[in-house]
């Protein structure tokens, strides 16, 4: 995955986000440093949606291919029970 978002130049965007089976994938993504006082400005203004702060930098989206290798590093664990179903 990171050989594929590596591919296009962080110089050219200040976030790099892959897309696996059409869900965006912000915590798996690469960020520019020059973003940080955007997303200081973004968290005290009490905003937690990382969707919103994307749509405010200059964000290139890359779609992984869908298959299920790359499942197993992009799983979504919320709760105990999302936990004892992935491991």
């Amino acid at each position: 995955i990171v050989q594929i978002i590596w591919m296009v130049s962080i110089e050219d965007f200040e976030a790099i986000v892959p897309i696996y089976k059409d869900r965006t994938e912000p915590l798996f993504a690469f960020y520019s440093a020059s973003t940080i006082s955007r997303l200081m400005d973004t968290l005290n203004g009490n905003s937690l949606s990382v969707k919103a702060f994307l749509e405010k930098i200059n964000t290139k989206y890359v779609k992984l291919p869908a298959t299920d290798e790359y499942g197993e590093y992009l799983t979504n664990i919320n709760t105990i029970k999302d936990y004892n179903q992935f491991t």
